[in-house]
């Protein structure tokens, strides 16, 4: 099946050797490891969807328990990132993926970051220019960074077994990496910009409510919040269909417009612009906090 569908090369009668499709699948490559994930997270899960249901009622995941994902392992009342992280080979292998998603969602393009750069005369200080909320390992903030912003000036927060291998890596220097858990109070105030990218996903409505009302709490009138998310269309095409069913797989799901503004709307903010790629459901959505009325 491998040689007919071009994944591996048949060399002779009885010898296989790899082509550009299968070297994808060699330990430690950002590419194999995102598909890896799609099988950890999606198909194991998928398996046992009627289960799932049968147990739970037809209804959205309610999160970040009792998800299909945890049902699947057999560990229902934990969470996702819980179960995830007891592997250290599949944690490694999550973190890895999402510098394939780079590539597949690349970080810059769609927004213009380099009015923070130019900002920077102007700017007190020690006003922190950048807070990446759930930022993994940092590809991101290195790419944003890139249009002349210090690293100092920038905060980069995740759970704390995240950060640990983080600061482990030390090759961030001048970073401050903060320990956050994201349902909670957002410990830095008032910064230039809020940046979360394709975290929201993971989550139902009333927790990516709760996220944003948190970071809104924390935002100055001047501030911004950028959310790096797909918006799809509806309907939507059959490769978004087939995203928000693996994110239903963790208790998340993808959002079209409409869906993305009520959940935003009801945070306190204001959408001020969505910038998207020709044809392609990747965007950032620009917010700023509403005033009030």
């Amino acid at each position: 099946m491998l040689h007919s569908t071009g994944i591996l090369k048949q060399v002779g009668d009885d010898s296989t050797a790899h082509t550009k499709n299968s070297e994808i699948f060699l330990d430690e490559n950002p590419h194999g490891d995102l598909t890896q994930i799609m099988f950890t997270h999606g198909l194991v899960s998928y398996a046992q969807l009627g289960e799932y249901f049968g147990s739970y009622g037809l209804r959205e995941p309610q999160g970040p328990t009792h998800v299909p994902f945890t049902f699947a392992h057999g560990q229902p009342a934990n969470t996702v990132w819980n179960v995830s992280h007891q592997d250290p080979k599949r944690k490694r292998t999550f973190m890895r993926s999402m510098t394939a998603m780079g590539s597949v969602a690349p970080v810059c393009g769609l927004y213009d970051f380099s009015w923070m750069a130019e900002a920077l005369p102007y700017e007190d200080s020690k006003r922190v220019l950048l807070v990446d909320i759930g930022g993994g390992n940092g590809h991101a903030v290195r790419a944003i960074c890139a249009s002349g912003i210090p690293f100092h000036r920038c905060v980069l927060q995740d759970l704390d077994v995240v950060i640990s291998e983080v600061a482990e890596a030390k090759d961030l220097s001048g970073l401050h990496l903060v320990s956050i858990d994201m349902h909670k109070e957002q410990p830095v105030k008032g910064a230039l910009v809020y940046y979360i990218r394709y975290c929201l996903h993971n989550y139902g409505d009333d927790a990516v409510v709760n996220i944003l009302k948190l970071i809104t709490e924390a935002m100055s009138l001047d501030s911004k919040l950028l959310i790096a998310e797909q918006v799809i269309s509806n309907p939507p095409s059959a490769h978004a269909a087939a995203l928000d069913l693996l994110m239903l797989n963790v208790g998340g799901k993808e959002r079209t417009r409409d869906a993305w503004a009520r959940v935003i709307s009801a945070a306190g903010l204001a959408i001020i612009n969505i910038w998207s790629s020709a044809g392609g459901p990747h965007a950032v959505i620009e917010c700023v906090k509403r005033l009030p009325e």
